[in-house]
């Protein structure tokens, strides 16, 4: 659990390098956050490299264990599974374990499990007829119904006509209304007088993939502790089940992602810790998603517009840079600013900038309040579209709304606070999130998160 930085002293000094990196996660490190993070930073969902394990509260003073649930709610009317229209409705509820466990002074082993529920309405509706496009759909039910009368002139590409079309299917029920994301990491670290060493491996699976991944990390402390430098290296072995856009399962198809990330920490004063991260990801393999949809321009076969599953690169190089500082302001304020940027060789670039301010409340119990912002920004890649745009021309095309050129803000509110221990067990603080995102593309999402940890001690 995150917690205020103290000043350092010469017999804590390595407790600040711990809050720097806790502080650059965005002051609560990445168990606080949703598991299903609204879309932004350059391409989420298939395109977006797995995320390192989270660990739990510990200080090596026994068994620690933290119990965390998000909730996740978006909307939008801009899903790629029905052509970039459409309802993009989902939910996601998310109870995640995490276990310290200091095995010896030197050894320490932690696991991540959990499982993520996911209900979505836009993936609900790739099963229906085989017709999950408004624009297939208006078309079917042209020619079922042998209306002639219309001239095709008057079926325009129009926005608002095609969501009047996609509201027929609201209420269809498939079998990928719910899915459920299972998913299992576990740490190993020796520690070594002034460095350490990590294996790392995981296991997650979801209705239509599976990643195994590996990896390691290596860590250096310089100057007593006032300084640390991380390298890390991870692989990921991805295996995608090809559901076409008739909701059909047409094969699979492998996708691998190595992720490297070098990170510096250090103190820079008595009240303040910094730290520079840099990563570099590569990936290869069917980046697509299979049952996405895009509508081409309309032609002389296609005068209502020929619909085609989304066509992306199988490789893709992403490059980031992140800036992270926690200050402390006075005893009972604490602030965390971070800068990123990003680019890719789709021809994206993105930047943020995210803020933490957290004050101590005059309570006879330790207990913070936070406010919460982030501002986003993103271009968009030349292979996003909307209907229309694109034709059997062009090699790569996308409606996928993540991949388009938007901003975004975030902004909420987090409480932090003790609670009492009983008899050879002590309580972790307890930290409440609440977030609100909102895309100037219509995309909005709400996040509630949860995380409390307790600890067993040995007999004393």
């Amino acid at each position: 659990m995150a917690v205020a930085a103290p000043e350092p002293s010469a017999s804590g000094r390595r407790l600040p390098l711990l809050l720097a990196a806790l502080a650059f996660a965005g002051a609560g490190a990445g168990a606080q956050q949703a598991p299903q993070a609204p879309r932004e930073a350059a391409g989420a969902g298939a395109q977006q490299a797995p995320q390192a394990p989270r660990e739990a509260a510990g200080d090596g003073e026994g068994l620690a264990v933290t119990f965390l649930f998000n909730y996740y709610d978006q909307d939008g009317d801009r899903s790629p599974v029905t052509g970039g229209i459409g309802t993009e409705d989902l939910q996601v509820a998310a109870p995640t374990v995490l276990i310290n466990w200091p095995v010896s002074e030197n050894w320490r082993l932690n696991f991540e499990v959990g499982a993520d529920s996911i209900t979505s309405a836009s993936t609900n509706n790739m099963d229906v007829d085989g017709l999950q496009s408004p624009v297939l759909r208006r078309a079917h039910d042209h020619d079922h119904d042998h209306d002639h009368d219309h001239d095709d002139d008057d079926d325009d590409d129009d926005d608002d006509e095609y969501d009047d079309e996609y509201d027929e299917l609201d209420g269809t029920s498939s079998a990928s209304l719910v899915d459920v994301r299972g998913y299992l990491n576990a740490t190993a670290t020796r520690s070594f007088e002034r460095s350490s060493v990590s294996l790392f491996g995981g296991f997650s699976a979801e209705w239509d993939y599976r990643s195994v991944a590996f990896g390691g990390a290596w860590t250096y402390d310089v100057e007593e502790g006032l300084r640390s430098f991380t390298v890390g290296l991870r692989h990921f072995f991805d295996t995608v089940d090809l559901y076409e856009i008739d909701g059909v399962q047409r094969g699979q198809s492998d996708r691998d992602t190595t992720d490297l990330s070098l990170s510096f920490t250090s103190v820079l004063s008595r009240r303040a810790v910094g730290m520079v991260e840099v990563s570099a990801i590569e990936q290869s393999g069917f980046l697509s998603t299979p049952f996405h949809e895009v509508v081409f321009a309309p032609s002389v076969p296609f005068p209502r517009g020929e619909v085609v599953a989304e066509q992306l690169p199988d490789s893709r190089r992403r490059y980031s840079v992140g800036l992270g500082l926690n200050h402390m302001i006075s005893r009972g304020v604490v602030q965390r600013p971070r800068l990123r940027w990003y680019e890719d060789d789709w021809n994206l670039e993105a930047q943020s900038f995210d803020y933490e301010v957290h004050f101590r409340l005059p309570t006879e119990r330790e207990m913070w309040v936070f406010p919460i912002f982030r501002y986003h920004t993103q271009s968009g890649t030349d292979y996003y579209g909307r209907p229309g745009d694109f034709s059997r021309v062009d090699d790569f095309y996308t409606a996928d709304p993540d991949l388009s050129e938007f901003d975004l803000l975030k902004y909420g509110f987090g409480i932090r606070f003790q609670l009492p221990s009983v008899v050879g067990r002590r309580f972790e603080d307890l930290e409440v999130r609440l977030n609100r995102y909102d895309r100037d593309d219509g995309f909005e999402a709400v996040t509630i998160s949860f995380a409390v940890g307790t600890r067993f001690r040995g007999r004393q």
